[in-house]
């Protein structure tokens, strides 16, 4: 019988220990929405005033000045977002440096022009309300600028 006891507390110390230091958590991103950029670094090729919108099934678009119109699809992995224009290649890692409510700071490295910048984003929007409607349109996601 002290046996089948000293047996039974190491299991149940065992699974304490398993369950006090493990975490199930996991880094949950609520970006999803439309943002504006209110900063941007010397080298960005985006500007004061562009939008980026984070479509909740994935898709991605950037408007803004002067004829700035880019699609593709976003996904999140660990603290980076992966931006793809075509689908298969990441061509923006944005490093998630601050995302506080309405708030957002991106480390961007783009793959593309081999440039880095970092962009100062606030929440315009939880839902993408505007006329434009983002989707995919039959078409390859594209993206024209510089």
């Amino acid at each position: 019988m002290k046996t089948i006891k000293q047996m039974s507390f190491m299991l149940l110390l065992t699974l304490c220990s398993a369950f006090l230091f493990t975490s199930c958590e996991e880094d949950w991103w609520d970006i999803e929405g439309e943002w504006e950029v209110v900063e941007t670094s010397y080298s960005s090729p985006y500007r004061n005033g562009d939008y980026w919108v984070f479509d909740d099934h994935g898709y991605f678009q950037t408007y803004g000045y002067p004829d700035l119109n880019e699609r593709g699809y976003w996904d999140i992995v660990g603290h980076t977002i992966q931006i793809s224009f075509n689908r298969y290649d990441t061509d923006l890692e944005a490093y998630i440096r601050i995302l506080d409510d309405g708030y957002m700071v991106l480390d961007v490295y783009d793959n593309v022009y081999r440039t880095r910048y970092t962009l100062r984003l606030v929440r315009r929007s939880y839902h993408y309300y505007s006329q434009r409607k983002l989707t995919n349109e039959n078409t390859d996601a594209t993206r024209h600028h510089q």
